[in-house]
């Protein structure tokens, strides 16, 4: 990880509370889907912590590294980022946490660790990412890394994202196009939630399946009793309340079937086995 200084080079409002800020500078360390960021914002406007966001995109182009996130208008710190212009410069500490399991990813790799129970590729056809609300920004970028691989190792990845309605469906990275959208209201595509959609797909087609996700908790909580059902293993990102971000305060830990009971989701995780969570 590193603390870097980064130009903005967008910064717009992709939907009804959604942004997507994108930024670059000429030295970044690359990052792997599932881990995160974190930006320092002015102590003026209250911000004593820095800010936890997750990938959503990062590539290499004209000699510069380029990353983006997608954030949610949620109170006065996303606010403040959200009135930021191109041109501006940030503070980011990154990349942080473990990533979602890859066939690219080294296992023994200390600048990427890899989650629980890391499961072989080879052993499933499918990979399934399932986004609820803002969880979409790692899974977008897990969608896009597993896609460009997927032809060497033999497997097929499907994109499902959900969203309250049809005005939250983020305007970028062509999610209306790659991904099967789920909107509680109907409004787009399939109405109901992206647990109700897996629940139409025959099981016979969902065998040798491995499930990623992220979202909010009881969407999470749904899509691993479905897995459990199904037997298919699940990898989950979680989102907590983060103090230092690297592993120091213990300030965002979660309940896990270890010995300690306890782990850090911002240096465990993010992303969990979702076996080893205690959902009760």
């Amino acid at each position: 990880m590193q603390i870097v200084s980064v130009t903005i080079t967008e910064n717009k409002k992709v939907s009804f509370d959604y942004y997507k800020l994108s930024f670059c500078a000429k030295e970044l360390e690359k990052p792997v889907a599932g881990q995160f960021l974190t930006i320092q914002l002015p102590l003026t406007h209250n911000q004593i912590l820095r800010k936890p966001f997750a990938y959503s995109d990062f590539y290499k182009k004209n000699g510069l590294f380029y990353g983006s996130i997608i954030y949610q208008l949620r109170g006065e710190g996303t606010t403040y980022l959200s009135s930021l212009q191109c041109g501006d410069k940030l503070s980011i500490l990154g990349p942080l946490g473990n990533g979602f399991p890859s066939p690219i990813i080294n296992s023994q790799s200390s600048n990427c660790p890899t989650p629980q129970s890391m499961p072989c590729f080879s052993n499933y056809k499918q990979v399934y990412c399932i986004s609820g609300g803002v969880g979409l920004a790692p899974m977008i970028f897990t969608y896009n890394q597993l896609k460009n691989t997927e032809k060497k190792y033999g497997y097929k990845t499907t994109l499902v994202a959900g969203f309250k309605t049809h005005q939250h469906i983020p305007k970028c990275d062509k999610i209306a196009t790659v991904a099967h959208l789920c909107c509680d209201d109907g409004s787009r595509g399939y109405k109901g939630t992206v647990v109700d959609y897996l629940k139409t797909i025959p099981l016979s087609r969902l065998k040798e399946s491995l499930f990623f996700g992220c979202g909010p908790l009881p969407m999470m909580k749904s899509l691993y009793n479905f897995c459990k059902e199904g037997e298919f293993p699940l990898f989950l990102s979680l989102e907590e309340m983060m103090g230092c971000a690297v592993g120091a305060c213990m300030g965002c830990i979660t309940e896990t079937h270890t010995e300690s009971g306890y782990q850090r989701v911002c240096k465990d995780g993010p992303i969990f086995n979702a076996t080893l969570l205690k959902w009760d």
